[in-house]
């Protein structure tokens, strides 16, 4: 497969992947890249000592999530203090960091097999593959692209036998996100096909530098977050934690069969696949599940006969399979039942099993562009989906009509436009599939609010909070409400609700700091101001408040 000499490969794999994904340059945020970069007071701060004993989301959720992401968050920190909250930095790194993992990947399969042809095949593939989109085109697959990079890096100071730079690389990898904690299986994986054997007296030094390692990570996640498993699963991201425990487990086998299909035929690409998005079994006797089970066996089975005969494709093939592993609800369940990201690292394994599979093929060349093409072509659609949450979420109900949370930030999305009525539609019919859906009912008492329409902006909060009485933003805005129907202290005492639950909600406190305003309580008012400057420095409401009490003074 000589398409130009090994010398151009690099230059060919960085042009094809910055061309591809320019695209994402102009779009803007989207998912949760506003709680993680916009809305996140530990963003803005960028204290080094509160990043690194923070759980990944305790800058905007009030209940810790059981991630810890120290790295990550940093990165969004320091293009926050050099760009502020602009999108285009953030896609433009996120462009960058692509493009490094695809040619750190070159190099390894080229340490791997000492087979230009096939690395260049794998990366290329890998650069334009259309189901790891989504880590490339929104700001929070942050997380997946940097410890991706770092794991391949990873294994290539591990092939060259550096194993103190093979440690920290691992060890950066992790306090990136958690999945590269697979790095440990992936160096036995690359030794054992690189040998064909694996000799415990050879590797034991390594191997126990490196399990020290993860231990020791292991020690201080758990220091920081008080668990080293999740602190809490939501039905609606994850419905799998409904079912009994062997229903759940071939469910989550079923849906790596999904992960593998979308690997092989991405044609349905979709940015959500929550409650209801997919169809589960609830029954041992389904014929869905029973197919699982054959796939089960038969799996490992042909891994095992043709080792020996096609090393480079089982190679591929059990990477794929042991990067799933911690992110496919099969060991453990996680936070989402199921979302393309998270194929970012798997997809190396799939992509150099597809390239050594063309490596045998004749005219192999002609095949490999024609793959090419039409995962760059795929790709391209992709990435205009990702222009904002309308086009996102338009595309993602479309390809999963059943999903409850794409209809409900399709229906945010046409607010924003101004289309109130599609909004309300889009909202009401996320209540039809998910009836307990406490948030829609709060966006519904957001709306109300600002239309005015007080008596049913209350019952909308009301009912959200008879499902749950421990959602902040609900009380918050039930505050509002009161607030704009002068019943100043039930507002009053409904922003120190939300305060309670969440004592770092700045939104919070500066409604108290008004309040307390025009009761003349000016010292008082002064301190809730300056508690919010000090969560979010950037906050302006709160900074031209504070500066005119202290103008006044």
């Amino acid at each position: 497969m000589h398409i130009l000499p090994s010398r151009h490969h690099p230059l060919l794999i960085a042009a094809l992947t910055l061309l591809l994904y320019a695209g994402t340059l102009n779009n803007a945020f989207v998912l949760d890249d506003h709680a993680a970069i916009r809305d996140n007071p530990i963003v803005h701060r960028a204290d080094l000592s509160e990043i690194f004993t923070t759980d990944y989301w305790s800058g905007y959720h009030a209940d810790r999530s059981g991630l810890y992401r120290p790295l990550t968050i940093l990165s969004y920190a320091l293009q926050y203090r050099l760009g502020g909250d602009a999108p285009f930095g953030y896609h433009l790194l996120n462009i960058l960091l692509h493009t490094t993992t695809a040619l750190l990947l070159y190099r390894l399969v080229v340490d791997l097999t000492e087979k230009n042809d096939i690395a260049l095949a794998t990366a290329l593939l890998f650069a334009v593959h259309p189901a790891i989109s989504e880590a490339v085109c929104t700001a929070v697959g942050r997380a997946d692209l940097l410890a991706a990079a770092l794991t391949a890096l990873s294994l290539i100071l591990h092939l060259r036998r550096k194993t103190t730079g093979a440690t920290i690389a691992l060890l950066l990898a992790l306090l990136c996100k958690e999945n590269a904690i697979v790095g440990l299986a992936l160096f036995a994986l690359t030794d054992v096909f690189q040998y064909r054997t694996f000799s415990r007296k050879s590797y034991r030094k390594p191997y126990l530098i490196y399990t020290g390692a993860i231990l020791a990570y292991l020690l201080w996640r758990y220091h920081v977050l008080g668990a080293l498993g999740l602190s809490q699963i939501d039905r609606l991201d994850n419905p799998l934690i409904e079912l009994e425990p062997g229903l759940r487990l071939l469910n989550a086998a079923a849906l790596l069969g999904r992960y593998l299909g979308l690997l092989a035929l991405p044609g349905e690409l979709s940015a959500d696949y929550s409650y209801a998005a997919l169809p589960l079994a609830t029954q041992f006797l389904s014929p869905h599940l029973a197919q699982v089970l054959l796939g089960l066996v038969l799996l490992p089975l042909t891994l095992v006969y043709s080792w020996h005969r096609h090393p480079r494709l089982c190679f591929g093939l059990a990477w794929t399979l042991l990067c799933l592993a911690p992110v496919a609800n099969i060991l453990l369940p996680i936070g989402t039942i199921m979302a393309e990201r998270l194929l970012y690292l798997p997809a190396f394994g799939f992509c150099f099993g597809l390239a050594a599979l063309l490596h045998k093929v004749q005219r192999n060349t002609l095949v490999l562009i024609a793959l090419i093409a039409l995962f760059s072509l795929r790709t391209a659609f992709r990435v205009a989906d990702w222009q904002d949450n309308y086009t996102l979420f338009s595309s993602a109900t479309r390809t999963h009509p059943q999903s409850a949370r794409a209809w409900r930030v399709l229906g945010k999305a046409h607010f924003q436009r101004g289309e109130d009525q599609q909004g309300l539609s889009a909202l009401n019919q996320a209540l039809q599939i998910f009836p307990d859906y406490y948030e829609i009912y709060n966006d519904l008492g957001t709306y109300h609010i600002q239309v005015a329409q007080y008596d049913r902006a209350f019952g909308n909060l009301e009912a959200s909070l008879r499902i749950n009485a421990k959602f902040p933003p609900t009380w918050l805005n039930m505050g509002l409400a009161f607030y704009h129907l002068q019943h100043k202290e039930e507002a009053q005492q409904a922003f120190e609700q939300a305060l309670r639950l969440a004592p770092a909600y700045s939104q919070a406190i500066y409604n108290l700091g008004v309040l307390s305003l025009e009761k003349g309580e000016k010292e008082k008012a002064g301190a809730f101001f300056s508690r919010v400057l000090e969560l979010e420095p950037y906050h302006s409401e709160a900074r031209q408040s504070l500066d005119r009490l202290q103008s006044a003074q």
